[in-house]
């Protein structure tokens, strides 16, 4: 049976779970508030239901790095993204106060202050201002939506309160033609040419799919480029059928690699700057890095106005598709067709 103890001006209350004494407080002046309090528990208690003291009291703060650490556990390639949000966005504006106190209306203000905000770019006369799109918002109130479920779902929220999202005006507008490519390619150093030809005729990511590529997932006697399970987007591996244009492509990537192997040098991966010998991770770091500094330096003569990177995927999407008709029409092709056609629902 609970008991009622009085703290100075505060009434607490004891009770018993699984035979341990649980202590805590009314945080009113008014025994009639804590003897509700303690019978509250007590049939909590009775009925197996869980009883947790800290209940609704739990800050945003200790909920965010409860999130972090889930995203820690299941190894998600966006931890440091989720991080970036949290610290700079989230944590300022809802940092130290209880969860349960975050409101719709407190909601709606966070949208408010960050569709004011100006995201500043390049300096001097590169300088360009831009405001932040209901894209970026929409990923922050994702996460927020994150950390209220996540909050209930361990027991230390009940109520989650409504989420508002933003329209996303994402419509893509235009297309990266191939002469535009070939203005691209011109302005690249030679290493990175076919690694930026790759992404232009399958449509993969450069920076996760593209550059990690090795030679273990080219099969020329299949005709396929193969990627393993848990390197893609969605986690699932993936196919793609040689075209005339691709195989013409690895097949000098393929002579490259003979003439260093002749030469004693072992490189596993497709796509290696010229010069480098050493064959590691940091290669792909820097190819990256240099397509990107390159790609910016060219922007004024080789970018059409209209056109971004989700553009030039969909482009590339768009000549896969149409060069469908010089693959082999089995199972890997259709698998290859599948994917870029989920692509270009997005």
């Amino acid at each position: 049976m609970g008991t009622l103890d009085r703290r100075g001006a505060v009434w607490w209350i004891k009770y018993y779970q699984n035979g341990r004494g649980m202590r805590e407080s009314s945080h009113s002046r008014k025994e009639s508030v804590a003897k509700r309090l303690l019978k509250l528990r007590e049939g909590d208690i009775e009925h197996g239901l869980p009883v947790n003291p800290k209940l609704n009291r739990i800050r945003f703060d200790e909920t965010a790095e409860d999130l972090k650490t889930e995203y820690a556990v299941n190894g998600r390639r966006s931890a440091d993204e989720l991080e970036r949000r949290i610290r700079l966005h989230l944590i300022p504006h809802f940092g130290g106060r209880r969860l349960a106190a975050i409101t719709t209306p407190e909601i709606n203000t966070f949208i408010l202050k960050r569709q004011a905000d100006v995201i500043v770019m390049g300096e001097g006369d590169q300088r360009k201002e831009r405001n932040v799109s209901n894209g970026e918002i929409n990923r922050e109130l994702t996460t927020l939506k994150r950390i209220f479920n996540l909050a209930r779902q361990n027991g230390k929220l009940v109520q989650v309160p409504h989420i508002p999202m933003l329209k996303e005006r994402n419509v893509r507008t235009g297309f990266f033609e191939r002469e535009q490519l070939e203005r691209v390619l011109d302005l690249l150093p030679p290493a990175v040419r076919p690694a930026v030809q790759f992404a232009y005729i399958t449509g993969w990511r450069i920076p996760s799919e593209v550059l990690p590529l090795q030679w273990r997932h080219v099969d020329f006697e299949a005709r396929v480029v193969r990627l393993d399970p848990h390197t893609t987007k969605n986690d699932e591996g993936r196919t793609f059928p040689f075209t005339d244009a691709l195989q013409q492509l690895l097949e000098a990537q393929k002579a490259e690699h003979d003439r260093l192997k002749a030469e004693e040098v072992l490189c596993p991966w497709v796509y290696r700057q010229e010069g480098q010998r050493q064959a590691n991770h940091s290669l792909h770091e820097s190819l990256e890095e240099g397509m990107r500094k390159d790609w910016n330096s060219g922007s004024h003569s080789a970018r059409p106005p209209t056109h971004g990177r989700s553009e030039s995927r969909a482009r590339r999407h768009s000549r896969a598709r149409r060069d469908a008709v010089d693959r082999p029409q089995n199972t890997l092709g259709v698998r290859a067709v599948q994917h870029r056609e989920r692509m270009r629902s997005r």
